[in-house]
């Protein structure tokens, strides 16, 4: 039963995936025309440059930093199982090497300045020795029951 519903709902996400990229499609090459004739080349030209500009400054976020934040947040929630914490620190220390690797990417593809890129990279190396340094040291942020049940280390 629950293999059957599971596997219906997987059919439906991935039909609602199709069916939002398809509409996406149609709207697209709706507007497009739309754009043009009320814009004309040289406003749509300019419209374009500043959304592919807004764009790239969202690609210095990428989002992973809030995974970070998120991650830690619930690992301090979660802070009176040590394997818990161990994990969540482990998984914000990987979400942060994911963005080093799209910094590396967009610096290869010179989205971004090499100076830049190393003083983001050592930022994140920073993070990550912070977070690693938290994993191997989780006795002291953890609770720890004490033989009488209750407590704190």
């Amino acid at each position: 039963m629950i293999k059957k519903l599971l596997s219906s709902q997987l059919r439906i996400n991935m039909l609602s995936g199709v069916v939002a990229t398809v509409v996406n499609v149609v709207v697209l090459a709706i507007a497009y025309p739309v754009y043009l004739h009320f814009l004309g080349y040289e406003k749509y030209g300019v419209w374009l440059v500043l959304a592919v500009v807004l764009t790239f400054a969202q690609l210095g976020d990428l989002g992973i930093s809030s995974a970070v934040i998120k991650l830690v947040a619930e690992g301090w929630r979660k802070r009176r199982y040590i394997s818990v914490f161990r994990n969540k620190m482990t998984d914000a220390m990987q979400e942060a090497s994911e963005t080093q690797c799209w910094l590396e990417f967009a610096c290869a593809c010179r989205y971004i300045t090499d100076d830049v890129f190393q003083n983001l990279d050592a930022e994140y190396e920073g993070i990550i020795g912070m977070l690693s340094s938290m994993e191997m040291k989780s006795e002291k942020f953890c609770y720890v029951e004490r033989e009488g049940g209750k407590g704190r280390r």
